[in-house]
């Protein structure tokens, strides 16, 4: 098939067709499903904090995670794909400055706006490896 650079899709973006999607999902302010999902997760975990245990309150080891939200164990593949596990592995895993927020809801939602866009995540494995590069 012999690709028309003249058609629509390419007129909006300036793209062509072997060009990252990345980029354009950045230029475009568009998130991929997947980075949807993933930051779709937080929200009810933030507005819903009282419902969860920190891990302080779990031991009294003082540790660099003692203010995230403590992960039960769960030995079921079928249990780690529910919300709440979910919510709290990538709440766990966002940067700092972002947690910190997690009192002010609007806040929050505004740095994780931000952050997001600026990231776009095509899967879980991607987020979960990128995110010591990323603001560390």
């Amino acid at each position: 098939m012999i690709y028309d650079y003249n058609e629509s899709p390419y007129i909006i973006t300036d793209s062509r067709p072997r060009d990252s999607c990345r980029q354009l999902f950045k230029k475009l302010g568009i998130l991929p499903l997947m980075s949807q999902y993933i930051f779709s997760r937080l929200l009810p975990i933030v507005n819903n904090k009282a419902l969860f245990q920190i891990n302080s309150k779990i031991h009294s080891i003082i540790t660099r995670y003692n203010s995230d939200f403590h992960q039960p164990l769960i030995n079921l593949t079928t249990c780690k794909n529910v919300t709440y596990y979910i919510g709290i592995k990538v709440f766990s895993y966002l940067p700092t400055h972002i947690k910190d927020l997690s009192h002010n809801v609007n806040q929050f939602r505004l740095a994780l706006t931000d952050f997001r866009h600026f990231h776009p995540f095509f899967t879980f494995e991607e987020y979960f490896n990128s995110s010591s590069n990323l603001w560390t």
